[in-house]
């Protein structure tokens, strides 16, 4: 004899978009023990049209997109090549003033260093102490941590 134990949970739907209406008559009609929800009700689920359901994700995509867009928009954008020097660990005081189009005469003026310090700095001669580092990259208008050397041998994946 075999014995059947069924357990009863009624949930309860809610049923949004413009065909609701639509919904919960074909709901009704095939799954009458179900409890439709009120719109202020509490609801296990809410049930609505793939059609408005792609248009809630394309809407909350393009809410994201905008506040994205809204946080970076005074960032400056580094030029793919410019990364690449970087990701090549060509010296940064380099790269960035080559990208600010400086001479080292021009950088040593605006930092108030010799043309000679700074040529050693991006030939590696020389590190540069971290007060130094402030004053090229507040010339550069890039933060120090921009200007950290790189570690020969070492890259992150």
């Amino acid at each position: 004899m075999t014995r059947r134990n069924s357990i009863t949970r009624e949930l309860r739907v809610r049923l949004a978009g413009a065909r609701k209406k639509t919904i919960a008559r074909r709901l009704r009609a095939v799954a009458p023990r179900l409890q439709l929800a009120e719109s202020g009700d509490a609801a296990d689920f809410v049930m609505l049209p793939s059609e408005d359901y792609e248009r809630l994700l394309d809407e909350a995509d393009e809410r994201s997109a905008k506040m994205a867009f809204e946080r970076t928009r005074d960032e400056e954008f580094v030029p793919l090549e410019i990364a690449d020097r970087l990701l090549k660990l060509e010296n940064p005081v380099r790269v960035w003033r080559g990208h600010r189009g400086l001479t080292l005469a021009q950088l040593g003026e605006r930092a108030g260093l010799s043309r000679g310090y700074l040529s050693d700095i991006e030939n590696g001669k020389r590190s540069g102490t971290v007060a130094t580092l402030r004053t090229i990259a507040k010339a550069l208008g890039v933060d120090v941590d921009d200007l950290v050397p790189p570690v020969r041998g070492r890259r992150t994946a």
